[in-house]
């Protein structure tokens, strides 16, 4: 169990910073956890430059313990690159202590979502998941 599942499990609502691209990096995650955000999120990380290994992507893995619990905001589109993404996010995690993963599907089709957070959850075990769908009108 996750602390972040341990805060539900006490019938708590977190506060978790929402990721938010070129806002949420180490600093930014720092400065909420002090002023009492439960849990942080990283900004986006795209799966396909995970899987690529890119320094610059894989920095944004990185989770000091002062920004703990946090997660990572994975995206993508194509369900199994996104759970082979998500293992590789999880393994950086951990290799830094973290415990918690956010997983933002940007897809259009609400049944490819599904099937993309069912490959991730399958993928990452017990990891803490949260998934959202973008509509536009």
């Amino acid at each position: 169990m996750s602390a972040l599942d341990d805060l539900f499990a006490q019938g708590r609502r977190p506060f978790i910073l929402a990721p938010m691209a070129g806002f949420t990096n180490s600093v930014c995650r720092k400065i909420f956890r002090e002023y009492g955000a439960d849990a942080a999120v990283s900004e986006f990380v795209y799966s396909r430059a995970v899987l690529s290994g890119s320094g610059r992507v894989l920095e944004k893995l990185r989770l000091d313990a002062s920004e703990r619990p946090a997660g990572v905001q994975l995206f993508g589109s194509d369900p199994s690159e996104m759970a082979d993404a998500a293992l590789k996010v999880v393994e950086e995690i951990k290799a830094f202590g973290g415990e918690a993963m956010s997983n933002g599907g940007n897809v259009a089709d609400f049944d490819q979502m599904v099937e993309m957070v069912a490959k991730a959850k399958e993928a990452w075990g017990g990891v803490f998941l949260t998934a959202k769908k973008k509509c536009g009108l």
